[in-house]
């Protein structure tokens, strides 16, 4: 990580006509990854496109703790009503429909865990 971090700040002080200063990130995580996961998302991704079709899994550029659990070898995924846009916002929202919905979905998904969707 050093050694990357060196490099961009190596490229941007001869790419930018300003002097900066880089300090170390004040956070660090690992990326949520489908190893422990894949078949447990793509059940969920079944429910979900039984309820509303056309959605499909994405990586995204964010955190979560979700990535920590996995690591830990237990299935995690990233799923629940609204926009990441409206996340964790001074005014953070979503639609009654949209709850209603994952509420479907959540309930859909753990009935029929054991059956593999």
């Amino acid at each position: 990580r050093i050694e990357v971090m060196n490099q961009v700040e190596e490229y941007l002080k001869q790419a930018l006509p300003f002097e900066f200063e880089m300090l170390p990130p004040w956070i660090t995580g690992v990326s949520l990854s489908d190893h422990n996961n894949g078949e447990w998302s793509d059940r969920l991704l079944s429910v979900i496109d039984k309820l509303e079709p056309g959605h499909k899994k994405v990586g995204v550029p964010y955190g979560t703790h979700a990535a920590r659990v996995n690591q830990g070898g237990v299935p995690s995924m990233v799923f629940g009503p609204g926009s990441i846009a409206q996340a964790h916002t001074i005014d953070e929202w979503l639609e009654i429909d949209q709850l209603l919905k994952s509420e479907e979905v959540y309930y859909q998904f753990c009935a029929n865990a054991a059956r593999g969707v």
